[in-house]
């Protein structure tokens, strides 16, 4: 199975659906989709058949995917700056195309993820692929929200495995997967018919990733 993601996040997700007995195609929400196929979480649920909104805040990006997928009439491409602001919110548009249930959310937007996750909840996936920032392992903080956050490469960004997880369970998520760069959730509603178990409290090291920036993230 070739893999598109960046830490194989795509395939772990597979192997979830199966283990939940998840009958596909389904539906995938990708916030902070990027390119078509390098790093996607996506691309390879949309080559199974899977109808897909992709949202990327950056215009050239979101003009790329746009006419990468453009013959798929299953695939929609918006191009917006997602945030907790009515108007810049994700699920507003998700809910248009797939109703409060899609199958998947996958949030990876380098800075207000924590926030834009948690405000945009009038969509409730089975499963959720959300990026944390490996930099501040087992402390629980975040970046403050700052809707004009542009990434510069530092570890000033997102939120850590802590605070995210500590999000996830507040609107009824739990971790039951995680690479170095993204953790994968699955509804509390979804996981009573499987028999994974909570990540939450499972040691995980990794060295640093990024360059320390004199800025730092916040508790949350």
């Amino acid at each position: 199975m070739k893999s598109y993601s960046g830490n194989g996040e795509d395939r772990i997700l597979v192997n979830l659906l199966e283990h939940y007995n998840f009958v596909g195609p389904g539906t995938f929400v990708d916030v902070g989709a990027g390119h078509p196929e390098n790093k996607s979480n996506s691309k390879l649920f949309i080559d199974r058949g899977w109808r897909a909104l992709l949202v990327e805040a950056n215009e050239e990006r979101a003009q790329a995917l746009a006419k990468y997928h453009r013959p798929n009439h299953d695939v929609g491409v918006v191009q917006l700056r997602v945030g907790t602001e009515y108007g810049h919110r994700y699920d507003q548009f998700a809910k248009l195309c797939f109703g409060h249930r899609p199958a998947v959310l996958s949030i990876d937007i380098d800075g207000n993820d924590f926030w834009v996750w948690g405000a945009n909840t009038d969509v409730q996936p089975q499963f959720v692929i959300a990026e944390y920032n490996p930099d501040y392992e087992g402390e629980c903080v975040a970046m403050p929200y700052d809707y004009d956050h542009e990434w510069d490469g530092t570890d000033y960004y997102g939120a850590s495995f802590q605070a995210m997880v500590k999000l996830g369970g507040r609107i009824g998520y739990m971790p039951v997967a995680r690479t170095r760069a993204n953790i994968i959730f699955v509804s509390a509603s979804t996981a009573a018919f499987g028999t994974l178990t909570s990540i939450a409290d499972k040691p995980f090291e990794q060295p640093r990733l990024h360059p320390r920036s004199e800025r730092r993230l916040q508790p949350v």
